[in-house]
């Protein structure tokens, strides 16, 4: 119940005085659990829909994923292996227990995987659009679950290839303001959150 407590703690910090209470784990799952507070009223039920939600969208977002890492070798094959994917996913044992729990897991999960989706799709297509979610969706990810951070190593490795390969289509000027961009939405979205001193508690990766 720790999510569950300090989410109605701080939904009610918010409203009456707009502060952020002190927390030992990030709040980006409690601000979640805000959400479905005021909207589908205060009930541990509400809480745990947020779960629900989330973790019922990590298999058609891993549908997605197989589908973009597949799709050159041909639509049919790209569909039908993502439908494996997704499927399994769906049914995977450790995600279903932690869709029906009040904890950060599932929640982490999803954005973390729409990320990845988003990081393929900019590789493929190279629009900003893609670029911009890989980014905000990584940075919700690690306010909702610190280990999350981790990934930035990959996606960032997964980038300057792409760039390298596609250097004439980009350039400096197109990179530089990529770039910008990164820092802008990681540095709010990540840097709100440590500068809220709410994780002054305890920084755990867990």
């Amino acid at each position: 119940f720790a999510y569950y407590n300090y989410a109605l703690e701080l939904r009610t910090n918010l409203l009456q005085n707009g502060t952020i209470p002190a927390f030992f784990w990030p709040i980006g799952f409690p601000l979640h659990l805000v959400f479905a507070l005021s909207v589908l009223g205060v009930s541990p039920l509400a809480a745990q829909l947020v779960s629900v939600i989330t973790g019922a969208l990590v298999a058609p977002l891993t549908y997605a994923l197989t589908r973009e890492v597949l799709i050159e070798r041909g639509p049919q094959h790209a569909r039908s292996a993502a439908l494996v994917a997704g499927l399994i996913v769906a049914v995977g044992g450790q995600l279903m227990i932690s869709s029906l729990s009040i904890m950060s897991d599932a929640t982490a999960l999803m954005w973390a995987t729409l990320s990845a989706w988003s990081v393929l799709r900019y590789a493929r297509t190279l629009k900003w659009s893609w670029f911009g979610l890989a980014v905000f969706a990584l940075s919700v990810a690690v306010i909702t679950r610190w280990a999350m951070a981790l990934l930035a190593v990959p996606w960032t490795l997964a980038v300057l290839v792409t760039w390298r390969k596609q250097w004439s289509a980009i350039g400096w000027r197109r990179i530089v303001v990529l770039c910008a961009s990164a820092a802008f939405i990681g540095g709010v979205i990540v840097g709100g959150q440590l500068l809220s001193g709410s994780h002054m508690g305890d920084l755990r990766v867990v």
